[in-house]
């Protein structure tokens, strides 16, 4: 162990992640940490934050682990080919001899499950092999998640008031790690999640680390965003009375003239709380955030009123700095008008 912990650390020097990637990887089998540090290959090196791709390696490579063990534990058998049940879900949905076995090797609750609730895109097709192959092993995965005798019940539970967790599942697909790290997560944030998350592209086979992602970057805005509203809740309030008691010298003269208070000086920061809601809407990493901030606040103004992207994304970070830039060209673009000078008589 402390040979893989001594290994786990250079990889990660080489390979920057998050502690919830680092621990994801400590907490798995020693087979599959062997084939994360021997095979884990990105596209480019040198990058910041590999988290999301690690993470998303060793979920498959848990996957496939378990795969394999089903496959042993659920072998081909001596089965009732005859059962009226199956013959007629084959005569409707044709598939090849293996799909067949792999419904009929399942066990019994299983297979109930594949029979009620396949229902593929379109009826009539000459092979439905693919389907069924990948449509049997959720209901594999589904019904260790939960025992034989709660398999009815669990259809009505709903983890997430407001939200049908079960139809947000199928929709898109995770593993047990997601459910449990979704299951974890403040009821507040869980919500976000489940209400707001928009993958680049539907179809999937496997979401588990957009998920996890996106929870993670909505628990890190919220973070953020409360204590700037509990401080705002709590501070005192500045009215105009108190502005003119502080601006009255100790002693005041006979006749005391009031001295309007110096105008504030607007920094580009004054909009924290709009750019915070702003990242709300729009889930962007610290480097866009900083780079909006540090923007003037005409150029903050424009980004907040007119950025309109074409699709739900889980990150704009990079759509936000571009559309920001051009802002700021344009802004500077703009001929300056000096202020005219006072004649004098």
């Amino acid at each position: 162990m402390d040979d893989f912990v001594s290994d786990l650390a250079a990889f990660r020097l080489r390979y920057p992640m998050d502690d919830d990637a680092y621990n994801y990887i400590l907490n798995s089998t020693e087979e599959v940490r062997r084939e994360v540090l021997l095979n884990f290959i990105p596209k480019q090196e040198g990058e910041e934050d590999y988290s999301a791709l690690i993470m998303g390696f060793t979920k498959k490579r848990r996957q496939f682990m378990r795969e394999r063990q089903e496959r042993a534990v659920y072998a081909p058998q001596q089965t009732d080919f005859g059962s009226e049940d199956l013959q007629a879900f084959r005569a409707r949905y044709p598939c090849d001899d293996e799909a067949f076995r792999f419904v009929t090797s399942a066990p019994p609750h299983v297979q109930q499950m594949i029979l009620q609730s396949f229902k593929p895109p379109r009826e009539g097709e000459e092979d439905y092999s693919a389907l069924i192959i990948t449509f049997s092993k959720k209901c594999r995965q589904a019904a260790h998640q939960v025992p034989q005798q709660e398999h009815m019940a669990y259809r009505d539970r709903r983890p997430t008031a407001g939200v049908n967790y079960e139809a947000f599942r199928a929709r898109y697909p995770f593993d047990d790690d997601c459910h449990n790290y979704l299951q974890r997560l403040p009821p507040e944030v869980r919500i976000h999640v489940l209400q707001n998350f928009k993958p680049p592209r539907e179809g999937e086979a496997d979401y588990s680390a957009l998920l996890m992602s996106f929870g993670k970057k909505t628990r890190e805005n919220q973070q953020r965003v409360q204590p700037l509203q509990q401080s705002a809740a709590g501070a005192p309030a500045y009215t105009y009375e108190t502005r003119h008691i502080q601006q009255v010298p100790a002693r005041a003269p006979e006749r005391p003239q009031w001295n309007p208070p110096a105008p504030r000086r607007v920094e580009s920061n004054t909009n924290i709380y709009a750019l915070e809601g702003f990242r709300q809407r729009y889930p962007m990493d610290d480097r866009a955030f900083d780079f909006l901030k540090c923007a003037s606040a005409s150029t903050q103004q424009e980004v907040l009123e007119r950025f309109a992207p074409q699709r739900q994304d889980s990150d704009y970070s990079a759509l936000i700095i571009s559309f920001a830039k051009k802002c700021r060209e344009r802004e500077q673009a703009q001929p300056s008008i000096a202020a005219k000078r006072p004649r004098m008589f």
